[in-house]
């Protein structure tokens, strides 16, 4: 039953609870429900003429009780559990490399000596922001054979899981170069970039109508000034159009696993300044320390490319020089 609402009614509190009374200088009859139960009333206030019958007192009492329980039900029970989302899926942005290039200077990329889940998984977890695998790549010297687009899918695939959102990009060959049927798988299989060394990549590479990939193209020894600025500054628009990011490995071979230089950093800069706001990124031909990643952001560089010489070939040492080199990254962003 509803508390009575009383006409020409004032409020007050009674046993917390606000309540509709009226003036009454009749001490029979309830301020509240307006009922004359002599012997039946309580007086509130003489001087304000406020009396409460048994009835109404009872009322008020009972909905200060409910009140005060649902009051301490409510300071008592638990938090309610914020309802768990569903595991989201892999998230693969399309161009995930060039966007962590815009947003951050100075990525970590590794190049894996073979195309073996293990390293790719020691490579991310250690901190790596990129990854890149080869095909159709036969290096006499190191004795290091990567196979075609079919001989080697079943390891890309495990490499691309284990990968997750970390892009992972691919050398498609040298001589020997994918197909665009095998572009197509690539991009399918979930493959975000190309790298292609300049003298080795065919022109219909540079615009592939259905094909999305990310376009990087690799600058070689042999390649002068005057060669980089017609590839990247015209005259035309092909194919500087076409190209998205820049790998600088213009030490000749008898220079690897030597220090860094001087010249190499001012070799370095000059190729960004050819680079128009492309990223560049530089591999480790040179024996780069993680200490000289400072010297190379200093240089206008925008990422690193770990292989072989620095990492290793086993996922421990691996998963070690990857730590080293994100670490000293990360030292760099703070």
């Amino acid at each position: 039953m509803p508390w009575p609402e009383v006409g020409g009614a004032r409020s007050t509190m009674a046993g917390g609870v606000l309540l509709r009374r009226r003036r009454n200088k009749n001490p029979n009859i309830c301020s509240f429900c307006g009922a004359e139960k002599p012997g039946q009333m309580r007086m509130i206030s003489e001087k304000r003429g406020i009396y409460i019958c048994l009835e109404c007192a009872e009322r008020a009492h009972q909905i200060a009780r409910e009140g005060k329980q649902r009051h301490t039900a409510m300071a008592t029970a638990p938090a309610p559990r914020a309802q768990e989302a569903p595991p989201a899926e892999t998230e693969r942005l399309p161009h995930a490399l060039r966007r962590r290039l815009a947003e951050n200077r100075m990525c970590l990329l590794v190049s894996l000596p073979r195309n073996d889940a293990a390293l790719a998984r020691a490579a991310v977890e250690a901190g790596a922001e990129g990854l890149s695998v080869h095909i159709n790549v036969e290096q006499a010297a190191g004795g290091t054979r990567f196979g075609s687009l079919a001989e080697e899918m079943a390891n890309l695939e495990k490499i691309v899981a284990v990968a997750g959102s970390v892009p992972v990009g691919i050398v498609p060959g040298a001589e020997r170069m994918a197909s665009y049927q095998d572009m197509q798988q690539l991009e399918a299989l979930g493959i975000d970039f190309f790298d292609a060394h300049a003298d080795h990549m065919p022109a219909w590479m540079l615009n592939m109508a259905d094909v999305q990939l990310s376009r990087m193209v690799t600058l070689g020894a042999r390649h002068t000034p005057d060669q980089v600025r017609n590839l990247l500054q015209g005259p035309g628009h092909c194919p500087a159009d076409y190209i998205d990011m820049i790998q600088a490995a213009i030490v000749p071979a008898d220079g690897y696993g030597r220090a860094l230089t001087a010249m190499d950093l001012a070799a370095y800069g000059g190729i960004v300044e050819l680079a128009r706001n492309r990223p560049v990124l530089v591999p480790t031909q040179r024996r780069i320390k993680p200490a000289e990643v400072a010297l190379l952001r200093e240089a206008g560089v925008d990422g690193i490319v770990i292989g072989a010489l620095v990492t290793g070939s086993n996922p421990r040492e691996l998963g070690e020089a990857t730590g080293r080199f994100a670490e000293a990254i990360d030292r760099l962003r703070r």
